[in-house]
């Protein structure tokens, strides 16, 4: 699906809602499963878990976001309190 796309899908998230049982991680995880069951490719996301420590996260988060064909806003309550996610 990437074409010319870095990534098929940028996930949006509240890192509150990942911390204790990690469900964003298994929502991504069995969407890239279906994915592959449905058209036997790879389905390229970023989740900002690929971020390494010092390196200027916004700017990579922007430029993910410019180089993704589809948004996945996983919306929740902390979702809108967290500021980031709502320049999204």
């Amino acid at each position: 699906m990437t074409g010319t796309y870095e990534y098929d899908l940028f996930v949006s998230y509240a890192h509150d809602n990942n911390i204790r049982d990690k469900w964003v991680d298994a929502l991504v995880e069995a969407i890239k499963y279906e994915y592959r069951q449905q058209t036997g490719e790879s389905l390229s996301v970023f989740q900002d878990t690929v971020l390494k420590p010092g390196e200027r996260w916004e700017d990579r988060i922007s430029t993910a976001l410019q180089k993704s064909c589809c948004l996945l806003p996983v919306i929740s309550p902390a979702y809108f309190k967290h500021r980031f996610s709502l320049k999204n």
